[in-house]
């Protein structure tokens, strides 16, 4: 139980930094923000993919 003799003035009681208060927080919007980049380069990158490989096998026009 505490006690209520705490002679320390209130001004010298050092709290912690935003960092460490909320690293749980800041670590997982980290993995947030890395997880939504992903997924928007890989669906940018997706359908470059998918029609390039069309164009590739594509039948020759010509050969008809």
């Amino acid at each position: 139980m505490p006690s209520d003799d705490d002679s320390r003035p209130a001004s010298n009681v050092k709290r912690p930094s935003v960092w460490r208060a909320y690293s749980y927080a800041w670590i997982t919007l980290g993995f947030f923000i890395i997880s939504l980049v992903g997924h928007w380069v890989f669906g940018w990158f997706a359908p470059i993919t998918t029609s390039s490989e069309r164009l590739a096998n594509r039948p020759n026009s010509a050969a008809i």
